[in-house]
């Protein structure tokens, strides 16, 4: 895939869930640009695919917190975001392709938020044709938003916020090291932001010299459908801050409880 490195990891930084959308539809460009973006992503995984559907979409919520958070407005598009049940490590190919459409929205100034488990399933259904064996893992809502926050924005991130982000110390498995090249500080921060179920950041890092493996924070995590997810999301941000720092490498998957290997390659720049 080509990840449009700068723009992403700006995005990053500036990444928040929103829940409230003006109702305001979004304009040609832009839709051209996300469904481009979509096609980009799409071609990563065989098992799995992005769908816009560019309508009204507040029936579609269950209007109650779930694994990501709930929504409160008329957002006037939303991403499905669907994967071959079959198919291997297909929640954590989900949540890396989900969140490069995430970051490419936050970047034209779109609000998102991931979703999984509290929509209308049957609802999502009947706005996309899904395949044998083919399941909505999440979607996200599309939409403008106002720079400041609702007040029931405000009330949710109080009550996300009561899980404090934990320090690189903490995720990492044999502690912080600020003597670690700038690659690995910097990857290793970009995950530290990077959105999880209530921000449980269920992931764990063993630093390398030439790689850093992402595990589990608890086995029993491994194999739950929406850490999963989570695992996929880190994975994204954990090579975007390579990338930034001019540091390429690939990922191997693993036996849990770790969940992936990111191995720079023998030229170790771009």
């Amino acid at each position: 895939m080509n990840i449009p490195v700068e723009r992403w990891f700006k995005a990053i930084v500036v990444r928040h869930s929103r829940r409230k959308y003006m109702d305001k539809k979004l304009d040609e460009d832009t839709v051209n640009k996300i469904q481009a973006v979509i096609k980009e992503l799409n071609s990563y995984f065989d098992e799995t695919r992005l769908v816009l559907v560019n309508k009204e979409c507040s029936q579609i919520f269950k209007g109650i917190i779930g694994s990501y958070g709930n929504i409160n407005g008329n957002s006037p598009a939303y991403v499905a975001m669907i994967g071959n049940s079959q198919g291997e490590r297909i929640a954590e190919k989900i949540g890396y392709i989900g969140e490069g459409l995430i970051l490419e929205a936050t970047s034209l100034g779109l609000g998102t938020c991931w979703i999984a488990g509290t929509f209308r399933e049957k609802k999502v259904k009947s706005d996309i044709n899904l395949k044998e064996n083919e399941k909505i893992y999440a979607i996200t809502p599309l939409g403008y938003i106002k720079s400041d926050y609702s007040l029931k924005e405000k009330i949710v991130s109080k009550m996300v916020s009561s899980y404090k982000r934990k320090s690189l110390d903490e995720l990492c498995l044999d502690g912080f090291n600020e003597k670690w090249p700038n690659w690995i500080k910097t990857s290793l921060n970009c995950v530290r932001v990077a959105p999880s179920a209530i921000n449980g950041q269920p992931w764990r890092f063993k630093v390398n010299e030439n790689s850093i493996i992402l595990s589990a924070d608890n086995p029993k995590n491994a194999e739950k459908l929406y850490k999963k997810m989570d695992y996929g999301i880190a994975m994204l941000h954990l090579e975007i801050g390579a990338l930034h720092e001019g540091v390429k490498g690939s990922w191997e998957y693993l036996e849990s409880p770790n969940i992936a290997e990111f191995k720079i390659d023998n030229t170790k720049t771009i």
